[in-house]
C-alpha cells in the first residue's frame, strides 16, 4: 500500500488483500477445472500467495506467529497471539517505490519510532481469517 493515499495517513502491510486473493484463486480454480492449464495456473497463482506470508517473500519473514523461520520483532507494548498474523511487508519507508518490512530506521528504542512499526508486525483478526479461508477453499479444489 503506497504511504500516499486518500487518507493522508492509512498505510499498512497487505497480508490479509494476499490471503483473500488466494480464497478468490482457489475457490475460480474449481469454476475452471475444464481448462485444466488455466485452473493450475490459479491454483499455483494462490500457492504462491500463501507462501508469501508463509517466508517466501523478499525479507524471508513468516508473518504468521509462531511458526516458520526468522519471525517478525513483535512490538513490544503489545501481544500478539500465536496463529495471528501480522500487517505484512509495505511500500518502501524511505521510497516508494521500493517494499519495506520493519526498517531498521524503525528501533523500538528511539523516541516515537514505536508510532511507525505497527505498519508491519501488528495483528489484525482480518490477515487470520482469510489466510484460514485461503487454506479452507484450498481442499475445495
Amino acid at each position: 500500500m503506497p504511504h500516499e493515499n486518500e487518507s493522508g495517513y492509512w498505510w499498512q502491510g497487505e497480508n490479509g488483500r494476499i490471503a483473500s486473493l488466494a480464497t478468490a484463486a482457489y475457490l475460480a480454480s474449481v469454476l475452471f477445472k475444464g481448462d485444466e492449464a488455466f485452473s493450475e495456473k490459479l491454483e499455483e497463482y494462490a500457492r504462491n500467495q500463501l507462501n508469501w506470508v508463509l517466508g517466501l517473500n523478499p525479507f524471508g519473514v513468516c508473518m504468521l506467529n509462531g511458526f516458520g523461520r526468522n519471525p517478525p520483532d513483535f512490538r513490544p507494548r503489545f501481544q500478539n497471539a500465536p496463529g495471528g498474523i501480522v500487517n505484512g511487508i509495505t511500500a518502501g519507508f524511505h521510497d516508494e517505490r521500493d517494499i519495506d518490512f520493519l526498517p531498521e530506521s524503525i528501533n523500538y528504542k528511539l523516541k516515537n519510532s514505536y508510532k511507525y512499526a505497527w505498519r508491519w508486525t501488528e495483528q489484525w483478526i482480518v490477515h487470520a481469517i482469510w489466510f484460514f479461508v485461503a487454506v479452507c477453499s484450498r481442499e475445495k479444489v
